[in-house]
């Protein structure tokens, strides 16, 4: 992804999840995220939005440790919804994965 962003939590040379800037608290965005089989993050997520995540294909684990191990994994066709301030991860996917996102606010 190009343009601005920052990189969210997790190791850096692992963590290929880029969230661009938003300037004003509103509105929503989706996006495809793709991540490569063997790559996971370290630490756990949270943000101040609402995410719903569809796993269009491939594996991802949910709540492994700093070296990538354990967690729950799950399967294509699985869709997660999580309200803002909710922690989640690290992720990890063996076969690699595309995920199709929904951020968004709750309206003011």
């Amino acid at each position: 992804m190009g343009g601005p962003g920052r990189l969210c939590l997790g190791d850096p040379a692992k963590d290929p999840l880029r969230i661009p800037r938003r300037a004003h608290k509103r509105g929503s965005r989706t996006r495809l995220l793709r991540i490569g089989p063997g790559v996971f993050t370290t630490k756990p997520f949270v943000h101040d939005y609402w995410e719903g995540v569809f796993l269009v294909s491939g594996d991802l684990a949910v709540g492994n440790d700093a070296n990538g191990k354990g967690g729950t994994k799950f399967e294509a066709f699985t869709y997660a919804c999580r309200p803002p301030g909710a922690h989640h991860g690290p992720f990890r996917s063996d076969r690699g994965c595309l995920l199709y996102e929904i951020h968004y606010y709750d309206p003011p």
